[in-house]
């Protein structure tokens, strides 16, 4: 093999990886911008590196850890939780978002519960709903806030009861001050001196932490995607047949 050849594969597996990384994209654009032309494989490797590392602890009681040992991890497994059920609060909030294809409006819920056996401690739910929003009425729009209100409110309490699965809101996550503002207003009541003492574990199912396994299953698929795609296109032009003729 001459070194045409050689060259012609460096290139085959620099042109492998620009395509993963314009598929990368594409997702992210339209993921943030509503805006996609064509999509086959999404790749994203902060997302191996981030849940390669993420942090879950199981424990039998939550009692058995400190507030500060509980904010080290990223998520809990709790065997049994004593929430209290007879003081949740709430926190509703919504937003606008024009997209290319119709602007919507989001409707998010924000529920809080504390625990009785753990001083600072609070469990945490978010629910969203969207609706249209070009050609509505202010009218409708306050109709749809109510009944979406009126159904979520206070379906913590039962939710609560059954969880044993729980991410650990920290400060850098979007949702940190919904989740703190809601708890302040019951610090008083369970002897909260600051909101910063606060502890959110959010309630999620365990399967919210893709294996890091599956994420790189992703990235060589979207490597091979590039690669067929690259040389059927060489093949199409016969460019490779004929560098691999003169080699």
């Amino acid at each position: 093999m001459n070194k045409d050849a050689l060259a012609i594969l460096g290139k085959t597996l620099l042109y492998i990886v620009a395509i993963a990384l314009i598929f990368a994209l594409i997702v992210l654009a339209w993921e943030k911008y509503d805006w996609l032309p064509f999509t086959l494989v999404f790749v994203n490797a902060g997302i191996i590196a981030q849940e390669s590392s993420t942090k879950v602890m199981k424990v039998d009681s939550i009692t058995t850890l400190s507030n500060k040992e509980i904010k080290r991890t990223d998520y809990l497994q709790i065997e049994s939780v004593e929430p209290d059920t007879s003081s949740c609060y709430y926190h509703f909030n919504d937003a606008r978002i024009p997209l290319r294809r119709g602007a919507h409006i989001n409707f998010w819920f924000y529920q809080v519960c504390p625990l009785k056996n753990k001083k600072g401690v609070f469990l945490c739910t978010r629910t969203k709903e969207t609706h249209p929003y070009r050609w509505i009425s202010e009218d409708r729009l306050q109709q749809w806030r109510t009944n979406f209100v009126n159904r979520e409110k206070g379906s913590i309490k039962e939710t609560a009861l059954s969880a044993h699965f729980f991410k650990v809101i920290h400060q850098n996550n979007h949702h940190y001050e919904q989740y703190q503002a809601v708890a302040a207003n019951c610090t008083t009541c369970y002897s909260v001196t600051s909101p910063e003492d606060l502890v959110l574990l959010q309630i999620c199912q365990p399967d919210i932490i893709k294996g890091w396994v599956d994420n790189v299953l992703y990235l060589f698929g979207s490597l091979l995607v590039g690669f067929s795609v690259l040389v059927i296109t060489l093949m199409q032009t016969g460019a490779l047949n004929g560098n691999f003729r003169k080699s």
